[in-house]
């Protein structure tokens, strides 16, 4: 869908990398291959995660030989984004959380604090030699954790956590920024540093996220009805969502070298947990530290509450029910419950700030800080 946004409204659908549908669109990206010689192609599962089966081609001979082994796959070619704004030589991405309130009116909200994910080794432009260096390539959580240069940012308990342990705070100042997984707010400091503007950078992300919702309200809209239709239980469900009927989704934003925003892909199902692994030595196994040999690592290891991701997430998913909570307060369920909340819900509220419409139909952005 953003593909054919693009292609129908250019001009406003520019921050999307030119994208292909396969097999359908297999002909028009041979000829775009075969008058533009010099580009490189991403290509991944229409419903992937967790970077499972994306790979990169240089050259569309080579595309077609990968996806003859899987022809029943659907698969999304991206046009690659090969100048990436780079932190300390290596390439990231920013994890941004979108609450969607309402339908109808479109109600869309979007969280100032997020995950920025580092790959693990340098980034170099790609070519034939290191297309499959996916730690230099890709930056998703799950392929880099894997690798031994996955740095952790500092979290408060060194010994691995019991049920029900809890984290302890740590201030934003204090958080590791050589980490393979920070903070936005950490990041943009950084880039601020670096004599960027990082409210133009939000401005500029706002208009990402409020184009992109307009173009998918429809394909929302058309979701409840197909819900309501399919059981009758779902009958009183209003477009306009409620505190039972709303939706966090994960837009992953790349910044190129000129630090401009790129949609990569939306998430519908952002990961939510705060839990981290830590390959653990000999010396500590011979301890008798108790391990783990779950999936989530191919090495022996621990698991603890990752400091970043509990603050992070604390703030997106706790902003979020308190966005829903505020929009329905008059419910017998929530009736009153804001006015009844804690100093931090109420400076949390604080910091919103409204953002204009495009013209193209009213929408309302508020941001949570």
């Amino acid at each position: 869908m953003m593909g054919r946004g693009r292609a129908v409204f250019s001009s406003l659908y520019d921050f999307y990398p030119e994208s292909w549908l396969l097999p359908d669109d297999l002909r028009s990206l041979g000829n775009t291959c075969n008058a533009e010689k010099d580009f490189s192609i991403i290509v991944k599962p229409n419903a992937g995660s967790q970077g499972d089966g994306i790979f990169l081609v240089s050259n569309y001979e080579d595309l077609v030989k990968r996806i003859s082994f899987a022809p029943e796959r659907e698969l999304i070619a991206q046009r690659y984004i090969d100048r990436p704004f780079l932190l300390g030589g290596l390439k990231f991405d920013l994890r941004i959380y979108v609450l969607i309130r309402s339908v109808e009116p479109l109600d869309v909200w979007i969280c100032h604090e997020g995950l920025a994910r580092f790959c693990t080794d340098k980034y170099h432009a790609p070519n034939a030699r290191n297309l499959s260096k996916v730690t230099s390539h890709l930056t998703n959580y799950s392929l880099n954790k894997m690798s031994d240069r996955f740095v952790r940012s500092d979290h408060p308990n060194s010994d691995p956590l019991q049920d029900g342990e809890a984290a302890g705070g740590k201030d934003e100042a204090e958080q590791n920024v050589l980490a393979s997984k920070r903070s936005i707010s950490c990041v943009f400091e950084e880039i601020s540093k670096l004599g960027y503007d990082t409210d133009v950078l939000w401005d500029q992300i706002h208009e990402v996220v409020e184009r992109t919702c307009i173009l998918f309200k429809p394909t929302l809209c058309e979701s409840i009805y197909e819900l309501k239709a399919r059981d009758p239980g779902l009958s009183r469900v209003s477009y306009a969502g409620g505190a039972n009927c709303f939706h966090l989704l994960g837009f992953d934003i790349m910044l190129d070298e000129k630090c401009r925003p790129w949609l990569l892909e939306m998430n519908c199902s952002p990961r939510v947990g705060i839990d981290d692994v830590e390959v653990i030595s000999k010396a500590d196994e011979a301890e008798g530290i108790k391990l783990c040999k779950c999936m989530e690592h191919f090495k022996p290891h621990v698991h603890f509450i990752s400091e970043v991701d509990r603050r992070v997430k604390l703030q997106a998913l706790g902003g979020a029910l308190l966005l829903v909570s505020e929009g329905f307060k008059h419910s017998k369920l929530l009736s009153g419950g804001l006015h009844k909340d804690s100093k931090n819900h109420l400076e949390l509220l604080s910091h919103y700030k409204q953002v204009g419409d495009l013209g193209l139909e009213r929408v309302e952005l508020i941001v949570w800080h």
